[in-house]
């Protein structure tokens, strides 16, 4: 092989030019479960899970769409800790759905403990002007019950009561454990207005659907976070490793079965990216280069941009020492200062 005004120029005769044989990996790594990372992770995103149950809570009592706000609070939470993945470095999925639980708990948690405090606030304002006094004695109503030297005004809050039995059994409420025991047991109004529900849940169906909502709002960000760490990482110096796309190449299968062989050769290099064609990108540390192995993805052609398309055909690792032919097989040499990388055409000879 010899060099020409930045050409290569590979032998006809022989084919291409072998650039040596490696062994491949499939691509992934066991990851180490740690505990700090996973702590302060959870810490931040739980500061994210108290703001959106703040805010849903205050409008639960007024408003709220079944499954499709959960969902959004799920999501809310993935786009705020999804940087947070990336610049904490926490990839073990295990720490993440603990991560996820937890924030989705306290938002759902806070969100239900506001609507408490406004149930609470319109039972004394249905009960009307007497609604502190008759909240009062609707605590301590088997006390007041028993007790047959009753004042005037306690025997009106009883008679009260007798008279609405639902009202009683609202107002006896008295802390925010009482009102979930109340909620499963009498289950939950589902529609636009409390007074005219649309569908309502009976005990086990406001069960299921309480843990449907916590469910859904941790979900949904481990999904946006799994995306952020499979991005190739670097385990020698702690890094995420960067992304370098080449292409495209022709004789799409060839390039997959060589690529995935590990006997590496030089890979023709056209212009325009037809339908058949294929992009690789190798995933490499800015940090190490060399020093770490290589993780490459294979990429088709996108139909509308002729780029290479968000989708991987396939992914690999790499050891370190196929650094350079791997760069040599996708017509690519390294500068002489090492500071960077730049293509180089290859052309058969006649």
């Amino acid at each position: 092989m010899s060099t020409q005004s930045g050409i290569i120029q590979a032998p006809s005769a022989s084919g291409i030019r072998e650039l040596g044989h490696f062994s491949v990996y499939a691509y992934g790594d066991n990851i180490p479960f740690d505990p700090a990372r996973v702590g302060l992770f959870t810490g931040f995103l739980s500061i994210a899970g108290l703001i959106t149950g703040l805010v849903f809570g205050l409008i639960r009592p007024f408003f709220w769409v079944v499954i499709l706000f959960p969902c959004l609070i799920g999501i809310i939470h993935g786009l705020a800790g999804r940087k947070l993945v990336r610049q904490i470095v926490v990839r073990h999925l295990a720490g993440l759905s603990i991560a996820c639980l937890v924030s989705a708990t306290l938002s759902l948690t806070l969100t239900h403990y506001i609507t408490y405090l406004f149930a609470q606030q319109k039972i004394v304002t249905d009960m009307g002007i007497s609604g502190k006094f008759y909240q009062k004695i609707a605590h301590d109503y088997d006390v007041h019950l028993a007790n047959k030297d009753k004042s005037t005004q306690v025997n009106e809050a009883m008679r009260f009561f007798e008279a609405n039995p639902d009202l009683l059994t609202r107002a006896r409420v008295q802390s925010f454990p009482d009102y979930l025991n109340y909620l499963y047991n009498h289950g939950m109004n589902i529609g636009f207005s409390a007074d005219k529900p649309l569908v309502k849940l009976g005990a086990m169906g406001t069960g299921i659907y309480l843990i449907l909502e916590v469910l859904l709002a941790a979900i949904l960000p481990l999904i946006i976070f799994r995306s952020e760490i499979n991005h190739p990482f670097c385990n020698w110096c702690g890094s995420w490793k960067t992304k370098q796309t080449f292409g495209p190449f022709t004789n799409k299968e060839e390039v997959l079965k060589v690529l995935e062989d590990g006997e590496l050769k030089i890979f023709e290099y056209v212009e325009v990216a037809g339908p058949n064609d294929i992009f690789v990108s190798f995933h490499t540390c800015s940090r190490c280069q060399n020093k770490s192995p290589v993780d490459v993805t294979i990429h088709p052609v996108d139909p509308r941009t002729k780029e290479a398309s968000a989708d991987i055909v396939s992914r690999m690792t790499y050891p370190e020492k196929a650094y350079t032919s791997l760069h040599l097989a996708c017509c690519v040499t390294q500068t002489s200062s090492e500071s960077g990388i730049q293509r180089i055409r290859v052309q058969k000879q006649k």
